[in-house]
């Protein structure tokens, strides 16, 4: 009937409360961050990788977005939903079903270049007979990639700012900016 599937735990026949389970883990296997800066004739490469494994994320923001029991903007996989008998689909029908299930709940693994900067270090007399002692233009990526299978926004996510009660909640959470600075760095 399109309706999501749901397991009977405890197999007494029917699906009640009493099959309630825990589904998930937002804690990560691991984190991991990776540094390194390259130099060459004057050129500084500086790179920051970090990311996370083995940690699950409950996507609330599914529910909202493919839901389809009210008039919020729907996301293009209610195209996919379920619509006649025989329909082979992921994407449950539409209807007000929003038990929490593990149909929301997704791998949150992922592996994100969090920073890229690139300088380069002026070295002439002229700067130094001017009282300059370091001249180095910059510029800066941050959140440059990030490698996931997680299906919304940004699977760095923690809802309702540090709280590590709802960690690994995504209610809609806004993902990290991606940002370019340029700048400069003088010294005299």
């Amino acid at each position: 009937t399109g309706e999501l599937m749901y397991r009977d735990i405890n197999e007494d026949g029917r699906i009640s409360s009493s099959d309630k389970t825990y589904i998930g883990d937002p804690n990560p296997l691991f984190t991991y961050g990776l540094t390194n800066t390259f130099s060459y004739k004057g050129f500084n490469l500086n790179i920051f990788l970090q990311g996370s494994v083995g940690n699950d994320i409950f996507n609330a923001s599914k529910g909202d977005t493919e839901g389809m029991y009210d008039l919020k903007n729907q996301s293009v996989e209610v195209l996919k939903r379920w619509r006649t008998p025989g329909m082979i689909t992921d994407v449950p029908k539409a209807g007000f079903n929003l038990q929490p299930s593990s149909y929301f709940v997704e791998d949150g693994s992922y592996l994100r270049i969090k920073d890229v900067s690139l300088s380069y270090n002026f070295n002439n007399s002229l700067l130094t007979r001017a009282g300059i002692t370091r001249l180095q233009p910059f510029v800066t990526f941050s959140n440059l990639l990030t490698i996931t299978g997680y299906s919304g926004m940004d699977p760095e996510v923690n809802q309702w700012g540090n709280n590590g009660a709802v960690q690994g909640i995504d209610w809609g959470t806004y993902p990290h900016s991606k940002t370019v600075v340029f700048g400069m760095n003088i010294e005299f």
